[in-house]
């Protein structure tokens, strides 16, 4: 229908500059649109160009977006001393308890560290 404007936003500028890609608020459908054909309904309160209008994540948050999860050497040892203390292995756990906590120790972890030369000397007992 002719004249009728319809609530969304602005997802994306084309490089022309003459169109723009707007998302719908009714259903989330997006189109194309030349910029005659859009009126804002609130006022920008600021304004951005096309190069800063997106940025990465780690343009904004300083770290890229990844899957991985990252574990230091001494926290995947202790983990694996954990399992081998549930499996009944002391002496397995303690020894890798004392690894865990040397690495720690190297790494500038001292409580840690502590707390898991702690733990390998009680399953030693």
């Amino acid at each position: 229908m002719e004249g009728t404007y319809y609530a969304g936003k602005v997802i994306d500028v084309l490089e022309n500059g003459n169109s723009v890609v707007v998302q719908y608020d009714d259903d989330g459908s997006s189109e194309t649109l030349t910029a005659e054909n859009v009126r804002p309904i609130e006022v920008s309160t600021e304004v951005l160009s096309h190069e800063t209008s997106r940025l990465s994540d780690e343009e904004a948050f300083g770290v890229a977006n990844t899957d991985e999860i990252v574990l230091l050497d001494y926290e995947l040892i202790s983990k694996i001393a954990e399992l081998k203390e549930r499996t009944g292995d002391r002496s397995a756990a303690a020894e890798l308890f004392q690894q865990a906590a040397e690495l720690a120790m190297n790494a500038g972890k001292m409580q840690t560290a502590n707390k898991w030369s702690m733990r390998a000397e009680e399953l030693e007992t």
